[in-house]
């Protein structure tokens, strides 16, 4: 009778259980442009996003399914664009790098432009910055796979955190994510994490299970790895979900702000909550 219950007591949890996510919004390209090629995403709120075109190499924002702003394109002027390498959305702005150009653009959430912070007073010119991390106490970090150095956008005259120091090579960095207490996640090539506190020192080690991570993020004070197949799991190996892709779909980029998690395709943006 014991054994009877336990069975049934399993049975009613699985056909209880939920996937912590559940999808609320899909935007297939076709429904806005064709044309376009984006490689970065920013959730900025209900239904309402920027991206990052690489054909283009302009930003766009969307608001409830329609691109009703554009800004940047390549060129020589201030707003334009040499090799945009990534994008947040941080303090109200829209930060986005110029790899070559040594410098970061900001534009607010209409896609104005703002100012420009320059690189070649406290770094290495030209620094080669790939990619952006948030910074919940101010301006946020750059991070160069060239040097596998981390460097604030104050007036620090040393690197936040040089992986060197470590025996990493900066191009095994597959991505970087940040949580609201500061700390800094790497996800190598390795399948490691690496993590460090808000002070630039290293925390932990921690060896990735899934196969081929793609993604770290920090969504809802929880750490999180995605791979290319679309499998989300915690960093104990958890598998937490899995993003039901197309054939030939794939993933370019992830955005866990507000609350939400946005998936970047190939193909369309797919947003869980």
């Amino acid at each position: 009778m014991v054994k009877r219950l336990l069975v049934f007591a399993g049975l009613w949890v699985l056909s209880h259980a939920q996937e912590p996510f559940s999808l609320i919004n899909e935007i297939s390209f076709s429904d806005l442009d064709d044309n376009i090629s984006p490689i970065h995403i920013s959730f900025i709120g209900e239904n309402k996003f920027v991206i990052l075109d690489s054909e283009s190499q302009e930003i766009m924002l969307i608001d409830k399914n329609n691109i009703i702003n554009r800004s940047g394109g390549f060129g020589q002027g201030v707003e334009s664009f040499s090799e945009p390498s990534d994008m947040i959305v941080q303090n109200l702005k829209v930060w986005i790098c110029d790899r070559t150009e040594n410098l970061i653009q900001q534009f607010d959430y209409s896609l104005n432009y703002i100012g420009v912070e320059l690189l070649d007073n406290t770094i290495t010119d030209p620094f080669y910055s790939d990619i952006l991390i948030e910074n919940p106490f101010g301006n946020p970090y750059i991070f160069s796979k060239t040097y596998g150095e981390v460097w604030s956008l104050d007036e620090s005259n040393w690197p936040y955190i040089d992986l060197n120091q470590y025996g990493m090579d900066g191009k095994c960095i597959i991505d970087i994510s940040a949580d609201d207490f500061g700390n800094i996640a790497f996800l190598t090539c390795d399948n490691e994490i690496m993590m460090f506190n808000r002070f630039g020192r290293l925390m932990k080690r921690v060896k990735v299970e899934m196969i081929d991570p793609v993604f770290i993020l920090n969504l809802n004070l929880h750490w999180l790895v995605l791979n290319g197949k679309g499998m989300v799991s915690d960093i104990d190996g958890d598998l937490l979900q899995n993003i039901e892709l197309r054939n030939h779909e794939i993933i370019y980029d992830v955005d866990a702000s507000l609350q939400h998690l946005t998936i970047l395709t190939n193909e369309r943006i797919l947003v869980y909550k």
